[in-house]
Formats: structure tokens, sequence, C-alpha cells
């Protein structure tokens, strides 16, 4: 995406995409099942990357913003953000003509399929390491059936774990995120849903070092 879009307000670039979405143009449909309760996506494209269309009643969307609207202001009531992972919001707006709503997009997997995918990794190298061999791939294939949702669920993480800024990442980090972030949740009575927190990875918020994490859907 070109610095001139980029920079665009939000409300402009949807209002771009929803012409195009009128003429049939500037998106792609995807599948997503995890982390998204409408799972036919139209994803933006070219001068759109970067958006979704969602149909259907935005209160789930919205209902993300106020988890994060609470936990920010948990935060700031107990005095330290979260030593672990930093929350992003993502833009939203509620379509007038059409029901539904045009949201960020983020193509990172959720914490759920990074979690699994990075658990069958170890899982694998125990394996190997008890039969003292590397696993072929028939083997591999019954580890990734049984932590890995769907093929592209398992090319996202991969995607993310080839990024630079993403390539350290463990699992043991990922669990760490996980752990505080549904202790703040459990604090709060908010009840979780790891398939609805997109990892965005590090460097993607203020503090460098935190992991990004963005609520998209509840």
């Amino acid at each position: 995406m070109n610095n001139g879009i980029k920079n665009k307000p939000f409300e402009d670039r949807v209002s771009d995409f929803l012409r195009d979405l009128e003429r049939g143009e500037g998106f792609v449909t995807v599948h997503r099942e995890p982390g998204h309760l409408v799972k036919d996506l139209k994803v933006g494209v070219g001068k759109h990357a970067g958006l979704v269309y969602k149909k259907g009643a935005p209160s789930h969307v919205q209902m993300a913003n106020q988890y994060y609207d609470r936990l920010m202001a948990h935060y700031r009531e107990r005095g330290y953000e979260p030593y672990s992972y930093e929350l992003v919001k993502p833009n939203f707006v509620a379509t007038g003509e059409r029901l539904g709503i045009v949201q960020d997009y983020y193509e990172e997997p959720s914490l759920a399929e990074l979690r699994g995918y990075l658990l069958m990794g170890k899982e694998i190298k125990k394996g190997e390491r008890k039969l003292q061999r590397e696993l072929n791939d028939e083997e591999k294939e019954t580890f990734r059936g049984r932590y890995v949702k769907d093929e592209d669920s398992g090319l996202r993480c991969e995607q993310f774990l080839k990024e630079p800024h993403n390539k350290d990442i463990t699992l043991e980090q990922i669990m760490e995120v996980g752990r505080e972030f549904y202790l703040d949740l459990d604090y709060l009575a908010l009840p979780g849903k790891s398939d609805n927190v997109i990892v965005l990875g590090q460097g993607r918020g203020r503090n460098l070092e935190r992991t990004g994490l963005a609520i998209i859907d509840y």
C-alpha cells in the first residue's frame, strides 16, 4: 500500500472500498473461520489492502472494541501495562446502506492458530528425539491434522514466522502472552476467545518488545 492511500482518513478509505464493492471489484472473498463470526470475508486488494467487509450486524465488533476500552481502563487504574503484550485497536465503520461493517484486516494468525502451530512443531521434535530419526511426511501430517485447523491456517502461521521481526517467537513466549492476557480478562470477568484475538507480532505497537494483539470479534 503506498503512503498516499495509507495516510488517507479511514472513513475515506472505507467509502472508496464500498464503492468498488458495489461494482464487484477491489476485493477477494476469503473463507476464514477461526476468529471471525462472519466466515466469508470480502478482503480488500490493491489500493484497498488492509480492509475487510463483513456482512451482518456490527454488535460483535462493537463488543470487541468495548473489550479494548475496558482493558485499557484497567491498565490505567492499576498503574502499569502488560509485560508481554500490547493491544492494538482495529478501526471499523458500520455501513448504513449495507448491513455490515468495514474493519482493519490483519492477515496474521489468531492466538489459537499460532499456539497450535508452534505446539505442533514442538511435538514433532519430541517425536523425532524419541524415534532418533526425522519423521516422514505422513507422520508429520498426522501432527498437522491434530494441531492445525486447516491448510490456510497453517500457511498464515508459516508466513507470520518467516517475517524478520517474528522469526524468534517461541511457543513459550506465545503461552506467556496468552496467560497474561487471559489473567487480565479474568480480572474483569470477561470471557476470552483465543480464535478472536489476532497476533500481530513484535514491533506493531508502541513498545517494540511486546507482542501486538488485536481483538477483532466477540
